[in-house]
């Protein structure tokens, strides 16, 4: 196995959150028609955590509005929770 660099290792890093970002927009958009710029903003700020756990939630949600339902939802449990959930914030 070749060595990484430190830098390689977070363009890497940066290169996989940028698809998973992209892959997130694709997604919401084929299920729920265009996405408003809030929407859009959000996922461009959103580290692989946050998106892992959106994507997840985006199969169950029926609307963009269900989805940040789900969310805040899942925001209250991770708060009791003794370790940190990736949800950052979500304008609705």
């Amino acid at each position: 196995m070749p060595y990484v660099t430190s830098v390689e290792r977070i363009g890497i890093k940066k290169g996989i959150e940028q698809g998973m970002q992209t892959s997130l927009q694709r997604l919401l958009t084929k299920l729920f028609g265009e996405l408003p710029d809030w929407a859009r903003d959000t996922i461009a700020q959103a580290d692989i955590p946050q998106l892992e756990n959106w994507i997840d939630a985006a199969l169950d949600a029926q609307s963009l509005e269900d989805l940040c339902a789900i969310r805040h939802r899942l925001l209250a449990k991770a708060a009791s929770l003794p370790w940190k959930v990736g949800w950052g914030t979500m304008a609705t």
